[in-house]
């Protein structure tokens, strides 16, 4: 019976909140439907701990008007405060629904944090009808949704995973967990949950049988409150503390809390409490002073008659029975035990083991000992049942973790595969990546090579075509200027041709009138004196010579050609000419003819050489020339020297003569170079380098 008791005092509510009645105004004033629901929604929260009837219908009015607007997630939260309102009533099946079809909504919504809620709120359920089995997993669940950043609701998740753990009788464990719990409220500066925490350490440790670490954690626990000026968990600290003091046999110290705890409640308005305190004080004087306790009892039960208290009201009957067994008030406990048998279902296992002990006493006392027998027949069936149950809970509880054991293992090789599988997905995708880069990197450098190796191309052809182009200009004009040297020729030769025909034709037949005339006059005079006829036979003489000087130059004017036998045999018949018809000796020398397949270039040489043997006869004063011809596969060397009078190299650079002048742009015109040396006194010396075509 007093774990009922405490169970009751640990799932009681918060403190009632100021603003409770700002909201309720807030409510009753709002205009429109949304503002309604939301301050509908927030007054069933705010009343759940405080007045479960308020907050059921508040929950009801956001519920309606939540599925009206189709705001889904104040429906859940409508739906978990109806849940809540059905737990304290303790209809666990309409808990049960509404609670789930709230985690239904909430899952579907994907918020962690009021998954975790819903999780939470089924687990205290579960708790509440001692199904601890289920309230683990449902704790563990609410654990597994939150993220790391959600630490508040994750420590109340763990706290609530201890105590099943402590009611189960794993008490290491349910340790564990509350202390983590109260390292995360440490954590997070909560000094409530501080509190929470060092109050449910207190009853592990009662629970473990040790009352002594017990009180020091409860004792711990109200100094938190004390600062914090909260009266329920003062509250809540003193009667846990009265239970220890209880277990220890030191009763006044339990009377005096107890005593503490009542007139708290008077204090703050906390008169739903009382029947608690009373039913305590009650079970500490059970055995001492049962008269007392029987007082006691009674106020119990006509207050928790007055409500919806089923456990406390079935706890206070069991115990005015037992009081009035122990006080030997055979009419009292008959009424009671027939109360107990026709009023109440005692659905409750412990109850109703409970209730065949003290119905195994009032047989006793009766002398009927055929029904005491009876009844523990009964009790004993019982008994083993709460611990079959109890095994089976932890049959349950050990086939759940080695489930969740294995589900660990499970997920872990799971995880592991998926990582390997997207380490080998990276590896893949790394190495697609790399071959995609290389074929890249190849196409590039392809690419780049094959631009490199036109461009390489293209510049050699561009090259060519212009070594092409230049050998076609070189070659264009070398064409132009042999054009143009031809020209020049021919014109010259014309010229020549017309100047030796005007010379034959005009002085030469005048000279030759002049010779005849003498002739004649020489005849008609032959009696003159022979001094008169000399001197006419030598002017007779004079005229012929001038005559056959004009027809060699007329001849020499018109026929400058090169011989059909070659270039040698022309410029020999050249200096030969020269050398029988002046006072000028010219010699020549030639090892080979020149392989000159133009026609046009022996002309040009041959028109060169006489040229310059022209202007040693005009300007020279030389009586000694000389003409060499050497001639190779790729080249044409000729030299023309002379022993006359010379001239200054300066005044040559200044002002060439006509006839240098000609010469010089003949071997120009024909792609060679000519060089003349001349010293005054010392002749001169030309030297023509001819490239052969």
């Amino acid at each position: 019976m007093k774990i009922g008791v405490i169970l009751f005092l640990l799932v009681t509510g918060t403190c009632f909140c100021q603003d409770i009645g700002e909201l309720s105004n807030k409510f009753t004033q709002s205009k429109t439907k949304h503002l309604k629901m939301v301050y509908a929604s927030e007054l069933a929260w705010k009343w759940r701990n405080i007045n479960p009837d308020s907050s059921f219908r508040y929950g009801k009015i956001a519920l309606n008007i939540s599925r009206k607007l189709g705001d889904k997630k104040t429906e859940a939260y409508s739906l978990s405060d109806i849940g809540s309102y059905y737990k304290h009533i303790e209809q666990y099946k309409r808990s049960y629904y509404y609670l789930m079809e709230s985690l239904r909504i909430r899952k579907r919504i994907g918020i962690s944090k009021d998954i975790a809620s819903s999780h939470n709120q089924l687990g205290l359920l579960f708790k509440q009808q001692e199904r601890f089995d289920s309230a683990i997993v449902h704790f563990q669940k609410g654990i597994q949704t939150l993220t790391h950043d959600q630490q508040s609701m994750k420590g109340s998740l763990i706290d609530g995973l201890g105590m099943c753990f402590m009611h189960i009788g794993k008490f290491q464990k349910a340790l564990f967990y509350v202390s983590q719990s109260l390292r995360i409220a440490e954590h997070l500066n909560d000094s409530l949950s501080i509190g929470q925490s060092h109050q449910n350490l207190g009853v592990i440790y009662e629970k473990q049988g040790a009352p002594r670490l017990a009180l020091v954690e409860f004792k711990t626990a109200e100094r938190i409150y004390s600062g914090l000026k909260n009266q329920n968990g003062i509250f809540e600290s003193i009667i846990n503390q009265a239970t220890v003091y209880q277990q220890l046999g030191e009763i006044s110290k339990a009377d005096t809390h107890f005593i503490r705890a009542e007139d708290l409640c008077h204090k703050i308005n906390f008169l739903d409490y009382l029947p608690t305190i009373w039913f305590n004080r009650a079970e500490l004087y059970l055995e001492k002073d049962p008269e007392r306790s029987l007082l006691l009892y009674k106020l119990v039960f006509q207050n928790a008659n007055s409500g919806d208290k089923n456990v406390l009201k079935v706890s206070s009957m069991l115990g005015l029975m037992d009081a009035s067994i122990r006080s030997k008030k055979l009419d009292d406990a008959t009424y009671w035990k027939a109360q107990l048998e026709k009023n109440t279902p005692l659905s409750s296992l412990s109850l109703r083991k409970d209730f065949m002990d003290l119905c195994i006493k009032y047989s006793q006392m009766k002398g009927d000992f055929e029904s005491a027998f009876r009844y523990n027949q009964d009790y004993i069936r019982i008994r083993d049942s709460i611990d079959f149950l109890t095994l089976n809970n932890l049959e349950t509880l050990s086939l759940l973790e080695k489930a969740q054991s294995k589900e660990k293992i499970s997920n872990e090789k799971l995880k592991r595969l998926k990582v390997a599988e997207k380490a080998k997905e990276n590896q893949t995708r790394m190495w697609l990546i790399i071959m995609f880069i290389v074929m890249i990197l190849l196409s590039v450098s392809v690419l780049t090579m094959a631009l490199i190796y036109k461009m390489r191309l293209e510049k050699k052809r561009n090259e060519l075509n212009e070594q092409q182009l230049q050998q076609e200009m070189t070659d264009l004009v070398h064409g132009s200027d042999l054009r143009v040297l031809e020209e020049s020729l021919n014109v010259e030769s014309k010229t020549r041709k017309d100047i030796g025909k005007d010379l034959h034709d005009n002085l030469g037949s005048k000279l030759a009138v002049v010779q005849i005339m003498l002739e004649s006059f020489r005849k008609k005079t032959q009696d003159s004196s022979n001094e008169t006829q000399e001197k006419l036979l030598t002017a007779i003489q004079l005229v012929d010579d001038s005559c056959n000087d004009l027809r060699t130059i007329s001849r020499n004017l018109v026929n400058i050609r090169v011989n059909e036998t070659g270039l040698i045999d022309s410029i020999a018949a050249l200096c030969n000419n020269i050398t029988e018809n002046t006072a000028l000796r010219v010699a020549f020398q030639s090892e080979k003819e020149p392989l000159l397949s133009n026609v046009t270039s022996r002309k040009d040489i041959l028109a060169t050489i006489s040229l310059l043997i022209h202007n040693i006869l005009c300007h020279s004063e030389a009586t000694e020339a000389e003409v060499i011809l050497e001639g190779s596969e790729e080249q044409l060397s000729i030299i023309v020297r002379d022993n006359g009078i010379g001239f200054d190299q300066n005044t040559l650079k200044h002002a060439e003569g006509i006839g240098l002048q000609n010469a010089r742009e003949r071997i120009e015109a024909m792609q060679g170079t000519i060089k003349v040396l001349s010293e005054k006194g010392n002749g001169t010396t030309i030297f023509i380098q001819l490239p052969i075509i």
